[in-house]
C-alpha cells in the first residue's frame, strides 16, 4: 500500500504488553504445537487463539497440499516446492475468551517458516526462503485488511514481533531482520526482545 513502509524499531520489553489492536508476529511450524520458547508463552497468554491455530494445522495435516514458494533469498533454486501452509501466514483475530482472561485485543500472526521443529526442523536456507514468503503473505493480508477498514471492518493498528526464527529455529536475527526490511509491511513494526538478550 505505502511506497515508504514504516521503519522497524527494536526495543527491550515484553511483546505481550503491546497495545490493544496490535498484531503479534511469531514463527511456528505446521505441527500444531506451541510447546517451547516464545510459542509456549503465546499458548499461555492466548489459549483460545492456540486452539484455533492447532485446528488450522491439524486440518492441513489431515488434507496435505503443496505449493510453490519463490526464492527471494538466493538465486538457486529459483522456486521451492513446499507443503502448505509453509511459507504463509495465518492471522488469528482477537479472541473474546482470551480478552476475558485479561489479555488485550491482539491479532496473532502465525508465520509458518518451518514444516516441523526439533530434529526435523527445515534447513536454515529453507527457513529463510519460507520466511520471505510468509512475510509477503502477511503484507498481502494486511494490505487487504487496511482496504476493508474503510468499509467499517476492524483493522490492526501496528505490528509487534519477537526476534522470530532466532531461538529454536536457529536463524541469526540479522538475517531475518533483512527479510523484514525487504517485506515493506504497511504498519509500524516494533521488534521486542527480552532483557539481557
Amino acid at each position: 500500500m505505502s511506497s515508504n513502509p514504516p521503519s522497524i524499531l527494536e526495543m527491550e520489553g515484553d511483546i505481550f504488553n503491546a497495545p490493544s489492536g496490535s498484531v503479534l508476529m511469531h514463527a511456528c511450524s505446521v505441527q500444531g504445537a506451541w510447546g517451547k520458547g516464545i510459542a509456549l508463552e503465546f499458548k499461555k497468554n492466548y489459549p483460545a487463539a492456540y486452539l484455533i491455530y492447532r485446528e488450522y494445522c491439524m486440518e492441513r495435516l489431515r488434507k496435505p497440499g503443496t505449493h510453490d514458494i519463490p526464492n527471494k533469498v538466493a538465486s538457486y533454486p529459483p522456486r521451492l516446492f513446499a507443503r502448505y501452509p509453509v511459507g504463509s501466514t495465518f492471522i488469528i483475530p482477537p479472541q473474546q475468551d482470551d480478552q476475558m482472561r485479561g489479555r488485550p485485543a491482539h491479532w496473532i500472526a502465525c508465520m509458518f517458516t518451518s514444516y516441523d521443529y526439533g530434529k526435523r526442523l527445515d534447513s536454515p536456507h529453507v527457513i529463510r526462503i519460507n520466511t520471505a514468503a510468509a512475510l509477503d503473505d502477511l503484507k498481502m493480508q494486511l494490505d487487504r485488511m487496511l482496504l476493508e477498514q474503510s468499509e467499517g471492518t476492524e483493522c490492526p493498528k501496528e505490528l509487534f514481533s519477537c526476534r522470530f526464527n532466532s531461538g529454536l529455529f536457529k536463524i541469526p536475527w540479522e538475517k531475518t531482520r533483512v527479510s523484514l526490511e525487504k517485506a515493506g509491511l504497511p504498519l509500524p513494526l516494533t521488534v521486542v526482545y527480552p532483557p539481557n538478550n
